[in-house]
């Protein structure tokens, strides 16, 4: 029994050195979402967005609903890969790799530790799989997981968003709240509370961005947007 230890080391040295990647990285997809469109009639009611600026930064995933394990533990280090969105994160000749954010692995000595795992797929064949550990493509993999493929944000670098509110009327005031989002979770230090009275002017400005009011009430607002705000950098 004292010699199982040493075997299971060397049996994953053996599939560690198998493949190791050096491959090419893959950069996130970076675009931009402007609504409404300038020049347009639009209308949105109490609580919705009458404009939004946003950057996104997003991967090709794969995503999986159920627990994958390989290895038994004893004479193999056992990986487990639970349900999540793997992102694409490089990729090498005619293969891209999916990065687990948690992936665990198991010995005889050191028990239950995270590890960097996931999967790598080829590109010509969509059901040739094989398990990624710590940077090497190792073992061919028969069953994968059910899984379907997918868009994951990047949380290095959060998916950003301006927006402007309806808040609804008060007498001559249109109230509006304008709030920024990372990942659409709102940071309570960055909303504002803003308020124009409509007897001064019809237009609402506020940084870049230019409304012209057409009417305005407790239930919805009709408006124009003339100028937007700057691209989110």
């Amino acid at each position: 029994m004292t010699k199982l230890p040493v075997i299971a080391a060397v049996l994953v040295v053996g599939l560690l050195s198998a493949c190791a990647t050096t491959g090419e990285m893959i950069a996130p997809e970076i675009s931009r979402i402007n609504f409404p469109e300038i020049n347009t009639a639009n209308s949105v009611r109490i609580g919705e967005s009458m404009l939004k600026k946003s950057k996104v930064y997003a991967f090709d995933a794969l995503e999986t609903n159920e627990l994958y394990k390989w290895g038994d533990g004893i004479f193999l280090k056992k990986f487990t890969i639970p349900p999540q969105k793997l992102k694409a994160t490089s990729k090498i000749k005619d293969r891209i790799f999916y990065q687990a954010d948690e992936a665990y692995q198991y010995d005889t000595l050191l028990g239950k530790s995270l590890t960097i795992s996931g999967f790598c797929i080829s590109q010509d064949d969509p059901v040739d799989w094989k398990l990624y550990i710590q940077g090497r493509c190792t073992y061919g993999i028969k069953n994968p997981p059910n899984h379907s493929f997918t868009k994951a944000y990047d949380s290095r670098k959060p998916s950003l968003t301006r927006e402007l509110v309806y808040n609804g009327r008060v007498g001559n005031d249109v109230k509006i709240i304008y709030r920024e989002l990372s990942n659409d979770l709102m940071r309570p230090a960055f909303q504002q509370n803003l308020q124009y009275d409509m007897n001064q002017s019809k237009e609402i400005a506020f940084r870049e961005v230019l409304i012209e009011v057409v009417t305005a009430d407790n239930k919805e607002i009709k408006y124009v947007v003339t100028s937007h705000f700057d691209d989110v950098e």
